[in-house]
């Protein structure tokens, strides 16, 4: 106290005898935790009592493992007088309100958050932010997987949708999804970019059936463009009388456009032998033959002179 003035004692005592309200946001600290109750110092002439049911979520937890002395928290002011002198506050109230402002606050922007799963419902998962029941429906999962490999991970997620009066959140992780897969799909292709050249040869997934032609994959993430003249030798009116999704084909690139990130390939040719696969060779009539055998018949009846 020897360093506490005059001027430092009046402030204090102005903010001991402040002026509180029910429902008021105050910032406090935890100065005593016990098994029912938390007593919080929050620079009024009396501490604070947040009762277990008015700190925790979820009541089977203890307090003394959720707090500790010197945390700062947020509580609202429940009763100025709970008939006995003591101030009762609740956390949770306080955490209620500054939920439903961030809520606001993250749909608005489309900002991040990442949640725990923590059960399977119908139709899709369910988590709990401050207590308050969040549900992420299944289509908005993004990637289709089996819904119980969620529980129990942490997932990002934004907010799809919310209303305070009914209590209801909305969450999704489609958008989520997107972003992810898209920055993916660039890392993949750009790398693809510098690793391969026109004339190497895949064999890929057809993935899509355009008017003009088919969507092959040729590696994870990779896809390329096989137009409808790129096809077949012949002249074909429509892409599916020659090929299904699904399809298993083998593909040549034919051209990479470096600005556009686009791959052009094509089905006729890639059939064809690589110049550095000298593993068969085909004769006369066709007939494919392994390369030891051909030198075996060619040579069977060759003598070599004798010195």
């Amino acid at each position: 106290m020897d360093n506490f003035s005059e001027n430092d004692f009046m402030s204090h005592l102005n903010t001991q005898m402040r002026k509180i309200e029910e429902g008021e946001i105050v910032s406090g600290k935890v100065y005593s935790i016990r098994d029912d109750l938390i007593i919080v110092d929050f620079g009024y002439m009396k501490d604070g009592i947040i009762n277990k049911q008015d700190a925790l979520y979820d009541l089977e937890l203890n307090l003394k493992d959720q707090f500790k002395p010197g945390d700062e928290i947020q509580c609202m002011i429940m009763k100025l007088n709970d008939g006995e002198g003591n101030v009762i506050l609740s956390k949770k109230e306080a955490d209620s309100i500054k939920l439903w402002e961030n809520l606001e606050k993250y749909k608005n922007s489309k900002r991040i958050m990442d949640i725990e799963v923590k059960e399977v419902v119908k139709g899709g998962l369910v988590t709990y932010l401050d207590g308050y029941r969040a549900f992420i429906p299944q289509s908005q999962l993004g990637e289709k997987r089996d819904l119980n490999s969620y529980v129990g991970k942490t997932i990002s997620v934004n907010v799809l949708e919310f209303n305070k009066e009914d209590k209801k959140i909305i969450l999704s992780r489609k958008e989520r999804e997107i972003n992810e897969r898209e920055k993916r799909v660039k890392n993949a292709v750009s790398y693809f970019f510098t690793s391969h050249k026109p004339g190497d040869i895949f064999e890929g997934i057809v993935i899509k059936l355009l008017p003009f032609g088919a969507l092959v994959e040729i590696e994870k993430d990779v896809v390329g463009l096989v137009h409808i003249s790129e096809i077949s030798e012949k002249n074909i009116p429509k892409v599916s009388d020659v090929l299904s999704v699904y399809d298993k084909v083998k593909v040549k690139i034919l051209s990479l456009d470096e600005d556009s990130k686009k791959i052009s390939l094509t089905i006729k040719g890639a059939e064809e032998t690589p110049k550095e696969d000298f593993k068969h060779l085909v004769d006369n009539n066709g007939i494919s033959q392994n390369l030891g055998d051909i030198f075996k018949d060619k040579f069977k009846n060759f003598k070599f002179d004798k010195e």
